[in-house]
Parts: structure tokens; C-alpha cells; sequence
């Protein structure tokens, strides 16, 4: 006889817990207000330092859940969101605070928008869900590209071989997670790589 299987009320607590890594990545995600405020009353600097904090939690909740084996739907939705909510406002506050670096490198920069909003755009229109894919590709851009606008935001420059590496990163991470996004008839956020079958890690 099939059916659905009830979960006791144990079974349901445990499931509506926040873990560790959820923790994480919700407190990034509630950070960005304060960052603002921080842009607001403190400057570059200190928002350098808070940014540096709150990339620093993307870091370790991937890394807990991982070797916990307590990775979750949810979680990894809420990882997700907090990463694109953090990102935008990055881009916002280099908009802001170094204005000279965005005219000087608007093309390049202008191009990854345009091809990771593509990417989140396939993913909502084909699966109903901003992608939370988390692609080795994609982490290395994320990691890069946190590294980079710390620096920018502490100290206003920035070395040009680096920012093209950058850009070589970030190109190969949403070219990767938009072709994932349009050629996959199922997404999880197992998918390694385009390379790699759809329950890797």
C-alpha cells in the first residue's frame, strides 16, 4: 500500500530546526541592512571590514554542512538568496564608494551582469526558483570576487592582472550555471559541474 509517510512530531521538529549552516547563512543574509548602515555612517572602510565578516559566513556554512552531512533544501535556498542579496549590494556599494573603478571597467562588468541575471532568469522561468546551484566553478568566482571588492572597498585600488583573472573566473561561473540552467531538465544543488553527473558534489 503507498501512501504518504507521517512524520512524528519529533521527526517535524527536527526537520523545522535551524541548523548550524542555515544559522550562517540567515545572519548574512540579516547583515546586509547593517552593511548598509555601516556604508552609510562608517564608509568604505569599515564596510570593507564588515563585507570581509559576512563573506567569511558563506565560507564556513558551505563547509559545515558539508562535512556534517547536514545539507538541506532549505538551506541551500537560503545560501543562495543571501549570496545574490550580498552580491548585489557589493556591486551597489562599488558603484558608490569607487565610482572611477566602475567607468573604467564597465563593459567587463556590465557583460557578467548581463550573463548571471540571464542565468537566474532561465532558472526561474524553467524550474520556478532562483538557482541555488552550487557549482565549484561558481564558488571560486564568489570567493574571488569577495576577495576583490574587500580590497577595492579598504583600500581603492586595484591591481589589473587580478581584476582580468577575476574576470576569466566570473565568466566561466555564470557561463557554467547558465548552461546548467538551460540544458538540464532537473537542477539540485548537487551539481558540481556541468561535467559531472546531476547527484555530485
Amino acid at each position: 500500500m503507498t501512501g504518504h509517510v507521517r512524520r512524528t512530531g519529533g521527526e517535524q521538529r527536527a526537520a523545522a530546526r535551524l541548523t548550524i549552516p542555515d544559522a550562517l547563512s540567515l545572519a548574512r543574509l540579516m547583515s546586509v541592512p547593517i552593511l548598509w548602515i555601516v556604508a552609510f555612517l562608517r564608509g568604505p572602510f569599515w564596510l570593507g571590514i564588515g563585507l570581509a565578516a559576512a563573506a567569511f559566513t558563506d565560507v564556513l556554512d558551505g563547509q559545515i554542512a558539508r562535512r556534517s552531512h547536514r545539507t538541506t533544501a532549505r538551506g541551500s535556498q537560503l545560501d543562495s538568496i543571501a549570496d545574490h542579496v550580498l552580491t548585489a549590494s557589493t556591486v551597489l556599494w562599488l558603484v558608490w564608494f569607487r565610482p572611477d573603478f566602475i567607468d573604467e571597467r564597465l563593459p567587463w562588468l556590465a557583460t557578467w551582469a548581463i550573463l548571471g541575471v540571464t542565468a537566474l532568469v532561465v532558472s526561474w522561468v524553467r524550474f520556478g526558483r532562483i538557482g541555488d546551484l552550487h557549482l565549484y566553478s561558481a564558488k571560486v568566482a564568489g570567493l574571488m570576487g569577495y576577495l576583490f571588492a574587500i580590497w577595492l572597498l579598504l583600500f581603492g585600488t586595484y591591481n589589473t592582472t587580478v581584476f582580468y583573472v577575476l574576470m576569466a573566473t566570473v565568466f566561466v561561473g555564470s557561463g557554467e550555471s547558465l548552461l546548467v540552467v538551460a540544458t538540464r531538465k532537473t537542477v539540485t544543488a548537487h551539481v558540481g559541474s556541468i561535467f559531472l553527473s546531476s547527484d555530485s558534489r
